[in-house]
């Protein structure tokens, strides 16, 4: 229940960050639903990269902490050489880099340190 609660805190928190960055540029609707869906898929990986640390129930897989970063600068990377888009960096990087990693932080902290 957990994962699915995460999951649908960090898609209102996407929606949030990646409307809010739009806010006083004159862009379409359509160019906004686009980069929703783009960051959304981009979530949705690194959510999927992250599932480890919800099925770890030994807890002594620490190491599962590092997959979603280096899945997210190699999804980063990929982006931004397949999608060439204008200012990607704070339209899509930004948003999804805080919707998810205050959560993902804040579960595995719970889990294993505390």
């Amino acid at each position: 229940m957990l994962l699915v609660s995460n999951y649908f805190i960090g898609f209102f928190l996407l929606l949030f960050f990646t409307w809010s960055n739009f806010e006083g540029v004159t862009n379409s609707l359509m160019i906004r639903i686009m980069m929703f869906m783009f960051n959304l898929i981009f979530y949705t990986v690194l959510f999927t990269f992250s599932s480890f640390i919800y099925f770890d129930n030994e807890d002594n897989k620490r190491h599962y902490f590092i997959i979603p970063f280096i899945s997210y600068f190699v999804l980063a990377f990929l982006e931004s050489i397949t999608l060439n888009v204008d200012d990607s960096f704070s339209s899509m990087f930004v948003p999804v880099f805080i919707a998810f990693f205050p959560l993902f932080v804040l579960k595995h902290y719970l889990k294993y340190i505390k």
